[in-house]
């Protein structure tokens, strides 16, 4: 509310549906190419949003805006040794104009692990659109590089279902489930591609050891799959719908239960051994109509 000038609500616990279409939809500008999207602490779902359909409805803030309060203004949620400083007066950002948040998210960074501020510019640029290495050679990250990321919020309700490009399912508690199964008809009611993303294996109070955080498969038993730039066979189906089974009388043996690690990442594994389509994020280095791909082919570099 104070940040993005946002109308507070009537009944802080009690918000009604009309108050709520008036707030903004949280963003997370994915610049490190995090497999998933999103850190999954905030779902097993993510969005990613058509550019042309939201630019001129996007609000930028240097770090994610409850990270800030619950450190800086001790209201809540998480308290973590982030530089409160570099964060105080400046405005806000749009797509257009943002370059006044570049430093300040270094800076606030920075003190949280004992950088200085050139060490942490380097930890971004190796992970980002601009990195020297191939997104499957990408360093490791750890839960605490995943939020280090903008919250670019879209202060507006974009047109739907136009302005959402694709979506990312989270593969360690999805796939071969009933949800799984809904997201693949979610996908395939609006037409958007689906893409599976590997992540890291769930823990704990959200604290992981680093992992490669650069998974992603194409569904092809998806709608839209049929429709991209790229051959879709019916034994690249055929292997990911077996493997969907498999996965499925695993997880009803186990009640449901989340499965062990080692399981989870034989089933990837067995995947990537499979004709499957391996894709890497989109960025204007890699695709000429950035507004209508989904990702770079890992085999071929072409844009899908």
């Amino acid at each position: 509310v104070s940040i993005y000038g946002c109308k507070a609500f009537a009944k802080e616990q009690h918000p009604t549906w009309e108050e709520a279409s008036d707030r903004l939809l949280y963003v997370a500008h994915n610049m490190r190419q995090i497999d998933t999207g999103n850190n999954v602490f905030f779902g097993n779902v993510s969005a990613v949003f058509r550019t042309s359909k939201v630019k001129d409805n996007v609000l930028i803030a240097p770090i994610d805006t409850g990270i800030y309060e619950g450190s800086c203004n001790n209201s809540y949620g998480p308290n973590l040794p982030i530089d409160c400083d570099a964060w105080k007066d400046d405005p806000i950002g749009t797509l257009e104009f943002s370059d006044h948040l570049f430093l300040e998210n270094l800076q606030i960074w920075a003190k949280a692990r004992n950088y200085t501020m050139v060490q942490e510019a380097e930890a971004l640029f190796t992970r980002s659109a601009i990195s020297k290495y191939s997104y499957s050679s990408l360093p490791n990250v750890t839960s605490k590089d995943v939020i280090r990321y903008y919250e670019s919020n879209i202060v507006g309700n974009p047109p739907f279902p136009e302005s959402v490009k694709f979506l990312i399912g989270y593969f360690p508690y999805l796939f071969g489930t009933q949800d799984g199964l809904n997201l693949q008809k979610l996908a395939d009611r609006y037409n958007w591609p689906l893409v599976w993303a590997l992540g890291v294996y769930p823990t704990s109070h959200h604290i992981s050891p680093a992992y490669g955080a650069n998974e992603r498969v194409l569904d092809p038993t998806a709608k839209a799959s049929s429709s991209l730039n790229i051959t879709i066979s019916k034994k690249m189906s055929a292997s990911f719908e077996e493997l969907w089974g498999k996965a499925a009388a695993v997880r009803k043996s186990t009640a449901h239960k989340l499965p062990p690690q080692t399981t989870i990442e034989g089933w990837w594994s067995e995947l990537m051994q499979t004709e499957q389509v391996r894709i890497g994020p989109a960025s204007p280095f890699s695709c000429r109509a950035l507004d209508e791909c989904i990702g770079v082919s890992l085999s071929s570099n072409d844009c899908i």
